[in-house]
């Protein structure tokens, strides 16, 4: 993989992340559901993380037309998919103090070898 190409991919899954994160913390703030859909969408449309997590998907989607011009969509997308995995329950924990189990962990261990054994074949 090219400096570029891993330069991009950091992007992508850290803007994924960033994206992820305020949807979760604009759901926490938002009307609980359809039920009430004038207050429901009003809530979401008054919500800044709601607005941050729009804007973060759109950079995403040009920050993926960027990286799918350095890095085979084979590699990409798993890489992006388990670095986003591993991030997020970190993160979660440390911000919304969300819980990990041990098979979370053990999962993220297997993650982390698969990103291994993915990236030792492109060098």
């Amino acid at each position: 993989m090219s400096t570029a190409g891993a330069i991009w991919l950091i992007a992508v899954t850290v803007v994924t992340v960033l994206s992820q994160l305020a949807l979760k913390k604009a759901s926490t703030m938002m009307a609980a559901d359809f039920a009430r859909p004038v207050e429901f969408l009003l809530s979401a449309i008054t919500n800044a993380y709601f607005w941050a997590f729009g804007i973060s998907a759109v950079l995403n989607a040009f920050a993926w037309v960027v990286l799918l011009k350095h890095v085979n969509l084979s590699l990409s997308v798993p890489l992006s998919s388990g670095l986003g995995f591993l991030l997020l329950g970190i993160l979660a924990y440390f911000i919304f103090g969300e819980k990990l189990s041990f098979t979370q962990m053990l999962g993220f261990a297997v993650i982390l070898v698969g990103i291994a054994i993915a990236l030792a074949g492109t060098y």
